[in-house]
Parts: structure tokens; C-alpha cells; sequence
């Protein structure tokens, strides 16, 4: 994640690059960033920098080009079209696709066009993903449905319902983090909520798998307190907390003998 001075370096040079038609020199371009611009730095510092900037702007995927105009003689430009995202729409029966609007306003054509039948099917593939409460992939699902909605009639494709109610039974950052933990073998505290007791205990445990089974995540582990294997459902489980020392080394060693498809004894466990 960039800090807040790198953001407003990115941002600064993307409206450099936007707002010029043709390929343009580091020089030209500092001009109108004034992290480049620190007299207090050395040229090929800021060169370095911008260089850096660059390559991870590229990384995340914005198309900036390099234009050779003569030996050693660098320049750069990125082109608007090849930036920003595409204009979506949905294919008529009488055209390719109806003239859009924004606003009241006509609008340009869509650059990707969509079969009603296309929306509908990914509009029921959303709500298979709450249904079987996905604890990360019904989240992704249902932004990706308000993105669409921005451009696309889903009512028009027989879609009765847009958005999604919100999953909240499993966290996903819990989850992501149990998932760390097992992957790198370090222990967990948590509390869990214990439906045969009713009641919340504090539990130190070495997590050995996690498993999907019958809708909801359970976690495998090695419970300290009670010194035997345990399953414990995700979804009662908060303020899980990584053993933070000696990071890059293990905690404990999974028994050899621990198979996590047998202890889920299941054929439709994940």
C-alpha cells in the first residue's frame, strides 16, 4: 500500500502523463510534480524516483510507455484510452446496443456489450456465492455487481434483485488471518463462543488446517487448554491474535500421521 507522499507523487504524474498528447521527457514532466522538484535532491536521485514510480505504477497495472526518440534519449507518455476502464453495455434485440445516457445525456458507445443472458447468468453466480456463504468471494461478488450496475440495466435482464445483503457471518480478515497462521505454523489466541455452554472462553491453540464443510470454515487445531484436537467454526471466533515472535520460524510441527481431508470426514469439504 503506498504511503500518502507516494500517492500524491502517482497522482501528480498520472495528470502529467494524461494531459499530454505525445511522448515527454522526465524534465518536462517534473515540472508539473513537485516531489521532483526538491532542490534539496540530487538529479538522478529524483531520476530514481521517478523511475521507481514508474515501475510500480506499471505493476499495478497502468500502461505507461517508454518511447526511445534517439539513443540514450528517453521519453514517456501514457495513452488515455489504454488507461481508463472500458464503457459497458448491454446488447439490444433491434441494435448492438441502445444509444446510453448519463445523466439525461447521450453518452459514448460501450467498448464491452453484454448478452441479457450474460448479466442474468452473472447475477445468479453472485448470489450462488451468498448462498453458500463465501465469506471473501460473496464480498467481491456483490462489488462487482454495484460496479456493473453503474453501466448496465440488470432490471432489464430479469434480474429482480441487485444487491446483495451483506455477509457477515464469517470475517474475511479473520479468516485471512487464520489462514496465515496455519500456513505458517505460528500459534493463535482467540475467543470463541462455545454454543453448547453459551459462554466465550479465551483459547490458545496450534492451528493445523482449515476446512470448508456444509457452507460454513472450521479450524482445525491443537487446543493447549484442553491438550486434544478441537474443531472450531470460524464464525464464532473473534479477536484472533498471531503468536508475533520469531516470525519467520514455526511454532510447532504438524504430526505426520494428521490427514485434515480424514478429520473432516466429508466428501464435500474443501
Amino acid at each position: 500500500m503506498p504511503t500518502a507522499s507516494k500517492t500524491q507523487r502517482w497522482v501528480d504524474l498520472l495528470a502529467a502523463l494524461l494531459s499530454r498528447h505525445y511522448p515527454t521527457s522526465f524534465e518536462l514532466l517534473a515540472k508539473d510534480v513537485p516531489a521532483y522538484q526538491d532542490p534539496k535532491q540530487r538529479g538522478d536521485a529524483r531520476m530514481r524516483m521517478f523511475e521507481r514510480d514508474k515501475d510500480e505504477l506499471r505493476k499495478i497495472g497502468v500502461p505507461i510507455e517508454t518511447v526511445e526518440i534517439e539513443k540514450g534519449d528517453k521519453q514517456y507518455k501514457l495513452v488515455s484510452r489504454d488507461f481508463y476502464l472500458p464503457r459497458i453495455g448491454v446488447k439490444k434485440s433491434t441494435a448492438a446496443h441502445a444509444a446510453p445516457t448519463r445523466g439525461g445525456k447521450p453518452a459514448l458507445p460501450p467498448d464491452v456489450v453484454f448478452e441479457p443472458d450474460e448479466l442474468a447468468m452473472i447475477a445468479r453466480a453472485a448470489e450462488r456465492m451468498q448462498a453458500i456463504k463465501h465469506p471473501v468471494l460473496a464480498a467481491d461478488a456483490t462489488s462487482a455487481l454495484r460496479k456493473l450496475a453503474f453501466d448496465v440495466p440488470f432490471m432489464d435482464c430479469g434480474v429482480r434483485e441487485l444487491i446483495l445483503l451483506p455477509f457477515g457471518a464469517q470475517d474475511p480478515l479473520v479468516l485471512e488471518l487464520l489462514d496465515d497462521a496455519v500456513r505458517r505454523r505460528k500459534t493463535l489466541q482467540f475467543h470463541y463462543h462455545s454454543i453448547e455452554r453459551d459462554a466465550r472462553a479465551r483459547r490458545t491453540v496450534a492451528p493445523y488446517g482449515l476446512v470448508f464443510l456444509r457452507g460454513h470454515w472450521y479450524l482445525w487445531a491443537h487446543d493447549e487448554g484442553a491438550q486434544a484436537m478441537r474443531q472450531f467454526r470460524v464464525s464464532r471466533i473473534t479477536k484472533p491474535v498471531v503468536n508475533p515472535k520469531n516470525k519467520q520460524k514455526p511454532d510447532f510441527e504438524v504430526p505426520p500421521d494428521f490427514d485434515l481431508w480424514e478429520q473432516s470426514a466429508s466428501r464435500h469439504a474443501w
